[in-house]
């Protein structure tokens, strides 16, 4: 695509990437995505960074050590800086990065965040098509939930619709498909036998990690603050629609992933009970994502770390017992400690916001219940 050659679906339709690819004067197409994907990566940081800094506000406590541990989760994700070294001509990150910067515009609600966010959306629906969609579904619901009002949710619906017909509009020397038929495909695939429904159910934890389970454990304070709530309903949006839409499933879900993880890091920080638990989870996390891990330099190698699609299956399920039983114990006693310990001693469940941000609602970020401080 960088040298202007026409390709197979579905990525004809990602056209962003390879026309700046082509645009820098360095001979090798490979070196030029390289030098795109190092911004990339570099993006993603800052993006995480900026979606947390709008949930949490300037005056959250640890706010320092919140920043510190987005960005060393980040750059530890198997899928970021690690495949990187090895596999450089991809459009993850640059993707994943215009998708969190395209929620952190959306709490905003400046005309200079919804500018930004507008490029966001074109560009992300450029670098991997199903965005479009996602933005599309996530820009109505942040109306019903009082986040937005229905004039951007209609312009933003325009600029997606156009976005994506650009990009299914490409030429192609080999269509894909329908849709529901590569969907059908990558399920009868994933369920076709114990051992693949475990493989695939493998991916989906990988590439979400264990950190996630903060938001899902503790859903009351999740659905007391809409825009936890509404960056939670992206995240699972893009799950949904990808978990079957290729055979890499946790690279796929690594946005998601990401996403619920400055979630999670967000209730942390008003949540004191939860900090020894989402500790534990990291550790669980980082066993699996084996970061320290060598992939490569030669093919069996690299396939035996990211190939889990195609490596047999024994080999497959092998690993999973192994990685499985290195995370058991601390995933396992976190959620012990997270279900036990507030019904104990923790009042945090009533806490205020920690985001008091102008440009997101006041009624949005409430988190004081009705029968809080002895009832109304």
């Amino acid at each position: 695509m960088t040298r202007g050659d026409v390709v197979m679906e579905p990525y004809s339709r990602r056209v962003l990437l390879p026309w700046l690819a082509g645009l820098i004067p360095v001979g090798s197409p490979v070196t030029a995505f390289q030098i795109l994907n190092a911004f990339a990566l570099a993006g993603l940081i800052a993006s995480a960074l900026w979606l947390l800094h709008t949930l949490i506000g300037r005056r959250a406590p640890l706010r320092g050590f919140a920043m510190l541990a987005t960005a060393s989760m980040v750059l530890l994700n198997p899928w970021t800086f690690h495949l990187y070294l090895t596999y450089p001509v991809l459009t993850d990150a640059a993707s994943a990065a215009l998708a969190l910067a395209w929620c952190a515009a959306a709490l905003r609600r400046t005309r200079l965040a919804d500018l930004g966010g507008a490029v966001a959306l074109i560009c992300m629906s450029l670098t991997r098509e199903h965005w479009s969609l996602v933005a599309i579904a996530a820009a109505w619901i942040a109306v019903v939930l009082g986040l937005r009002t229905w004039r951007w949710a209609v312009g933003s619906s325009a600029i997606g619709i156009a976005a994506m017909m650009f990009a299914f509009g490409q030429p192609t020397d080999y269509a894909a498909g329908p849709l529901q038929t590569v969907v059908l495909h990558w399920i009868q695939e994933s369920v076709s036998s114990p051992s693949h429904l475990a493989r695939f159910l493998f991916m989906v934890v990988a590439g979400i990690g264990f950190t996630a389970l903060a938001p899902l454990l503790r859903p009351r304070a999740v659905w007391r603050e809409r825009p936890l709530l509404w960056v939670c309903v992206v995240a699972l949006g893009n799950a949904a629609g990808s978990a079957f839409a290729g055979g890499d499933t946790d690279r796929i879900l690594m946005p998601s992933g990401i996403i619920l993880m400055i979630v999670a890091i967000a209730l942390v920080l008003r949540t004191p009970d939860l900090v020894l638990p989402w500790g534990l989870w990291v550790i669980g996390t980082i066993a699996i994502w084996r970061p320290f891990a060598s992939a490569g330099p030669d093919g069996a190698s690299w396939l035996a770390f990211y190939g889990l699609r195609v490596e047999p299956i024994e080999v497959v399920v092998t690993r999973i017992i192994n990685d499985l039983s290195a995370a058991a114990l601390p995933v396992a006693l976190g959620a012990l400690l997270c279900l036990t310990l507030p019904r104990k001693w923790s009042g945090a469940e009533h806490a205020e916001p920690l985001s008091l941000d102008e440009s997101i609602p006041r009624d949005a970020t409430s988190l004081i219940s009705a029968d809080s401080h002895g009832g109304a």
